[in-house]
């Protein structure tokens, strides 16, 4: 019988090596070495036979923006496993750990990239993003579009400035990432070959920024950041400078992002898919400090199913004071979701549902028309004014 445990600095070539193996890449010496030298080890969970490293798992200790709250979130990273070890439920039990140790820590969110979002969905993981990619020909960009500043070409090794922007533009959008001097360090060594510009007001104070590189007549951004309509069309017009120099642009943006619509023909290539899931860990303490906005029931009450974090299940109520709310759990024995009598009061949700609702990716009013959740109308239109309308995005990976 195997253990899972954390794994030591001595096995993180190891680690890697599984990695590489699993999604089919391979890294120089000088990569293999950075990612050795900056990694944590106690950071990855792996399930050993021996000494044999047969699956493992890595949670980032990650800060996300929901509204003006700042959540601490459980990044799952580098899921893998060897072919001959899988369908033993290796990955399942590396969830189960690493989802109660992040309760334990009073971690109250958790966010994935997923390999297959059907696995990820019987663990209580769910949508709460798309994301956009977008394919421009060359003569389809933007003609001049109005914008008083001026671009600068800069180094990617001091970007300490760009901080500042980012933030600014996380404010537009429900669940970005609150990226961290470490996170900024290694975004600039991945992507050290690629060029970095920045968009200045005629004040001369940075508002937005773009990373791209241009080779083989194409321009690939890696980012496009921008906090203010001026800084969108300098930037949009930086890009439409280099039409002699490329064919097509290539990028991807947040869903919600209209920057097409610009264009004189908007009608370019643009493909909407899933991109990150999230789940809340624990249900209490994550409604406790949700960013609620006004509405006009003093209380709310919401019946939660988690089969595989039990201690979710029960019932909740929110109450109101002003700008300012409590939260009350009572337990319950819910049955795969649903009562057996419907309560007088309250939604009736799973795990999966609540996040992607609380986390804007799914309004009330269309789970319920879906079949998804269950509750009266009046309450559903409550939660609709109390959640708030803030598009959901993010913009990074791990």
């Amino acid at each position: 019988m195997g253990e899972i445990r954390k794994l030591t600095k001595e096995e993180m070539e190891e680690s890697l090596t599984l990695s590489q193996f699993a999604f089919q890449y391979e890294l120089t010496e000088e990569q293999k070495a950075y990612f050795i030298r900056t990694k944590r080890p106690e950071q990855t969970y792996g399930y050993f036979e021996g000494e044999t490293l047969e699956s493992k798992m890595t949670v980032l200790s990650l800060t996300v923006m929901l509204g003006n709250v700042a959540y601490k979130m459980g990044g799952i990273a580098g899921v893998a496993t060897y072919p001959e070890h899988r369908r033993k439920g290796l990955v399942r039990n590396l969830l189960k750990i690493g989802l109660k140790e992040l309760d334990d820590q009073g971690v109250t969110l958790s966010y994935l990239f997923p390999f297959s979002i059907p696995f990820y969905r019987k663990y209580g993981w769910e949508i709460f993003c798309d994301e956009k990619k977008i394919v421009v020909a060359s003569h389809e960009l933007p003609k001049k579009i109005t914008a008083v500043g001026w671009m600068k070409r800069e180094s990617l090794q001091q970007t300490f400035h760009l901080h500042s922007i980012y933030d600014t533009y996380c404010q537009s959008y429900f669940g970005m990432l609150k990226r961290t001097e470490e996170w900024w360090d290694e975004l600039t060594y991945n992507r050290k070959k690629l060029h970095l510009s920045v968009y200045y007001r005629e004040d001369d104070s940075p508002t937005g920024y773009i990373i791209y590189e241009v080779k083989d007549r194409k321009m690939k951004i890696s980012e496009l950041i921008y906090t203010d309509e001026d800084s969108r069309g300098g930037l949009w017009n930086f890009i439409a400078d280099h039409d002699s120099m490329i064919d097509q642009v290539e990028l991807t943006l947040p869903s919600s992002d209209e920057s097409t619509f610009l264009f004189a023909n908007p009608k370019v290539k643009q493909e909407l898919s899933p991109y990150f899931m999230a789940r809340i860990v624990n249900v209490k303490l994550f409604l406790e400090n949700y960013p609620f906005q006004a509405g006009t029931l003093s209380s709310l009450f919401v019946h939660v199913y988690d089969p595989f974090a039990d201690w979710n299940n029960g019932i909740y109520q929110i109450v109101f004071h002003g700008d300012k709310h409590e939260v009350k759990k009572f337990d319950s024995k819910p049955d795969n979701g649903a009562c057996q009598h419907p309560p007088k009061r309250g939604i009736q949700v799973n795990i999966n549902m609540l996040t992607t609702m609380l986390m804007h990716y799914k309004r009330p009013m269309q789970l319920a028309k879906m079949g998804a959740i269950k509750g009266n109308n009046e309450e559903l239109e409550e939660w609709e004014k109390r959640i708030g309308d803030e598009q959901p995005a993010f913009i990074d990976f791990f």
